[in-house]
């Protein structure tokens, strides 16, 4: 039998699914199923009971947890003790921060040398508060427009969730500096209506939320931001977007894009995160306070 079966096993049962077990533990789903059913057929007996909601252990899986328990914590005392920090830890992120907060958490991670085991994955604006409401990731960063800041807020309070506010942003269109729209202050969305309107795959449902997909008929949806501003440059297409998703982008501090105001719609927008209940362990803690750096320095300099 294979010590790290046992830890699978130890696994599955404490996540809400095996989909979060596996993640947590970084291989495959297919790959659990098939060690959970290796150690099945080993110990010759049913472990878990597979349902429509997930899996529960059984009356003998129950017996088997507590041995392995048991068997893992004198496995684990041969060895030198870890660092209390050292654990896998999941974060899901909303698109826009996803690529900045991602490597400026593995910058404080390596500066400190703290040995997280960190997953972090992009998530679409909606998914952000049920993927840790599911267990599939132990934290998240997301982005709520006025009209879906209460809503999220709600959703984290009914499952229990920890949840707080980080910054406040606000979104702009954005144009090519040969669009005849670039030497505007503001703009109404009537305005943009015989525009060729972009998106990316990950904020189309923002821009439906809004009502926008009404108001501005001509739109299409793109892989991602990068693409979007390219169309923007190559096309002359325009955008909706957080301040800060354009912060030291070079196409705007050359000119080659322009910023431009929205009147008569709700672009104001807050960053939150959100988590699970209970203590942070040292690595969540060191986490989170990487997090809130992040975005209270941003704050800090708009306020100056």
């Amino acid at each position: 039998m294979k010590i790290e079966y046992l830890e699978y096993l130890v696994a599955v049962a404490n996540a809400p699914s095996i989909t979060a077990a596996a993640q947590r533990l970084y291989i495959s789903q297919t790959a659990l199923s098939a060690a959970i059913r290796s150690l099945e057929k080993e110990l010759r007996t049913e472990l878990f009971q597979r349902t429509s909601k997930g899996v529960n252990l059984t009356a003998e899986g129950e017996r088997v947890m507590q041995v392995a328990e048991e068997i893992l914590e004198k496995y684990r005392s041969l060895f030198p003790a870890e660092d209390p920090r050292k654990r896998s830890i999941t974060i899901g992120a909303y698109a826009y921060d996803y690529n900045a907060l991602s490597f400026g958490l593995i910058r404080r991670l390596e500066e400190e040398s703290c040995p997280v085991q960190l997953n972090v994955y992009e998530l679409e604006e909606d998914e952000v508060v049920p993927s840790v409401v599911r267990g599939d990731a132990d934290m998240g960063v997301g982005l709520a427009f006025a009209d879906r800041h209460l809503a999220y807020a709600s959703l984290a309070k009914a499952n229990g969730l920890c949840r707080e506010e980080l910054c406040q942003d606000r979104a702009y269109l954005y144009v090519s500096a040969a669009s005849h729209l670039a030497g505007r202050r503001s703009v109404r969305v009537e305005d943009l209506r015989e525009e060729r309107f972009v998106t990316s795959v990950n904020s189309i449902k923002p821009f439906k939320n809004a009502g926008l997909h009404r108001r501005i008929p001509c739109y299409c949806v793109l892989g991602n931001s990068g693409a979007v501003l390219r169309s923007i440059l190559e096309n002359r297409t325009v955008t909706l977007m957080p301040e800060r998703a354009m912060r030291g982008n070079h196409y705007l501090l050359s000119g080659a894009i322009r910023q431009v105001a929205v009147e008569d719609v709700s672009t104001t927008a807050t960053y939150y995160l959100v988590r699970t209940a209970g203590k942070p362990s040292g690595a969540e803690e060191f986490l989170l306070d990487t997090i809130r750096a992040f975005y209270y320095q941003d704050q800090s300099r708009d306020a100056q």
